[in-house]
Parts: C-alpha cells; sequence; structure tokens
C-alpha cells in the first residue's frame, strides 16, 4: 500500500459496512417511525450509502490508500442511491473525468428512469 498506512477500521470493505448499516438503521426508522411507504422509506435511506461512499473513495484517492471498487459505487448508484452519487461526483469533484465510469453511471441512471417510467404509467 503506497502512502500513509490506513486503519484497520477504514478500508473500504469497513467503509461500505459501516454505510450499509447507517442506511439499514435509516430505513427501519423511517419505515416504522414515519409511517411513510417502504419505498419512499428505502429511496431515501439508499442515498446514504452512496453520499458517504463516494466521501470515503475521494478521501482514500487524496491520501492514496486502498480505494472503494467502482464497481461498489455502482452497486449503490443501482440500488436507488443515484440521485446521491450525481450529487456527491460534482460536490467532492470525483470520477467526473472518468469517462468510463460516467458511461456506466449514465447507463444505470436511464435504466432506472426508464423502470421508473414504466411503474408509474403500468
Amino acid at each position: 500500500m503506497k502512502g500513509r498506512r490506513q486503519s484497520r477500521w477504514l478500508t473500504p470493505a469497513g467503509a461500505t459496512a459501516t454505510a450499509v448499516f447507517a442506511a439499514t438503521a435509516l430505513w427501519l426508522t423511517l419505515r416504522f417511525k414515519t409511517n411513510w411507504p417502504w419505498l419512499t422509506s428505502y429511496l431515501l435511506a439508499a442515498q446514504l450509502p452512496a453520499f458517504l461512499l463516494y466521501g470515503f473513495d475521494k478521501r482514500a484517492a487524496i491520501k492514496k490508500n486502498r480505494r472503494v471498487p467502482e464497481r461498489t459505487l455502482h452497486v449503490c448508484a443501482l440500488a436507488g442511491g443515484s440521485p446521491a452519487a450525481y450529487i456527491a461526483q460534482l460536490l467532492f469533484r470525483h470520477k467526473t473525468q472518468k469517462k468510463s465510469f460516467q458511461r456506466v453511471f449514465w447507463l444505470l441512471v436511464v435504466a432506472q428512469a426508464s423502470l421508473l417510467a414504466w411503474a408509474l404509467l403500468r
């Protein structure tokens, strides 16, 4: 590993697990404390891991530590976190210049929008 030594707890796997745990706790809280529909609660909670992992990955890139795999970032977007992923890209200025990453990201966004339109029009 190049650069400074990375903490055992601040690894990409640890960050992913923490973000997913926080999102699950948020989803359960929203679902059962607010009585919102499950999909609304889920989509709000899905924003958390996407945003956190983009921030973690940007910090890891700056410090030259182990990075969050691009596949993990795409899965977070695919799981409903694409709005937060896009905001994080702009806010952290992260992954905005990498064409291959952007191509996959926007394909996921188009697929999600198409699926949502289909579900609403059905």
